[in-house]
């Protein structure tokens, strides 16, 4: 019982000798510092927030995407808009559009569709 005893002490005091050991590294005693502990908290919460760098990163890159989109809706208004002017300026290129577009065709006037 004793040989037990004696052998329960030296665990703990190697155990103790360890802790201490642990203790004094500056990896653990830098996680025991409530600053820092307190500093990757408010990092973590920072970074995967719902209002967080994660979001608004994607955020960036959606505002981006519309902004393409947006530059891509004004070159098509533009050309449309020059397509417009050119059939109210021209009769000849009223006619045209229409016998393009929608098969119009003077009065006896046979129109063959060739798709």
């Amino acid at each position: 019982m004793e040989n037990h005893y004696l052998c329960t002490m030296q665990m703990s005091e190697k155990l103790k000798r360890f802790r201490s050991t642990l203790h004094n590294t500056r990896g653990l005693r830098l996680f025991t510092n409530k600053y820092v502990v307190i500093t990757i908290i408010f990092l973590v919460i920072y970074i995967f927030d719902h209002n967080g760098i994660v979001t608004l990163w994607k955020n960036k890159l959606e505002t981006e995407r519309q902004r393409a989109t947006i530059e891509q809706y004004r070159k098509d208004i533009a050309s449309i808009e020059a397509r417009i002017k050119s059939l109210t300026s021209d009769k000849d290129s009223i006619e045209a559009f229409a016998r393009e577009e929608y098969y119009y065709h003077k009065d006896k006037e046979d129109v063959f569709i060739v798709e």
